[in-house]
């Protein structure tokens, strides 16, 4: 069996040296999770727990801890001197173009609404830990969900709360691709996500936002829900 070292560095891998060590345990915990949904059994035998970040992975704390919130170097990175099914493969590329796209502080934010953690998290920090059963039973839902947006290489980005409003590239990025989880442009559920994305910026940075930025937003929305 793989261990959760190993599928960190597969993912450090994929990363390239862009990739955090916060954002590296919740790639792992997402791997972990939609493999036990999919397969049955786990893909690594190490226990995650429910820290005020997210899940974590005390191996993973020891191995690349000394980063801080720093990106993993590829200098660093052992090379792969394990051997992964094609199939394994596959479902970790599958894991990778859905998560790997967001940055550590999303993650975050998305496995704070999750039950998983939110089961397992009552302030206990280090003595939570993450049932493996509790997150065979919650990603066993979510499965068609990573399956679709893996093939069409689209994003989770239909909760827009894990955005970064003051960011308009990082916001049309997430509408565009959004836009290819539905089947139009015009369909309700795309011009209503639309909206509620428009309503937070409103909401969350008039004081903040320039001119320019709520302009530029507003024209892009216009043309895609008129």
């Amino acid at each position: 069996m793989l261990n959760a070292v190993n599928i960190a560095q597969y993912f450090l891998e994929k990363g390239e040296g862009s990739v955090t060590q916060l954002k590296l345990q919740k790639l792992v915990y997402y791997a972990q999770g939609f493999y036990l949904a999919k397969i049955g059994n786990p893909l690594f035998p190490e226990v995650i727990y429910a820290w005020d970040m997210g899940p974590v992975l005390v191996e993973l704390r020891r191995e690349y801890g000394a980063y801080g919130n720093r990106p993993i170097p590829t200098a660093s990175i052992l090379p792969l001197d394990f051997s992964i099914e094609k199939n394994t493969v596959r479902y970790l590329d599958n894991i990778w173009i859905c998560f790997g796209r967001y940055t550590a502080i999303q993650l975050v934010k998305m496995t704070h609404r999750e039950q998983p953690w939110i089961e397992a998290y009552q302030g206990k920090r280090s003595s939570a830990i993450i049932s493996q059963e509790t997150m065979k039973n919650y990603f066993s839902m979510r499965l068609n969900e990573l399956e679709e947006v893996a093939a069409s290489n689209s994003i989770f980005c239909e909760d827009s709360d894990i955005l970064d409003l003051s960011d308009l590239e990082e916001v049309i990025n997430c509408i565009e691709n959004t836009e290819k989880s539905f089947d139009s442009q015009y369909s309700p559920e795309f011009i209503e996500f639309s909206k509620d994305i428009a309503e937070k910026v409103k909401a969350q940075m008039n004081q903040e936002a320039s001119e320019d930025y709520l302009s530029k937003l507003a024209k892009y929305l216009a043309s895609h829900t008129d």
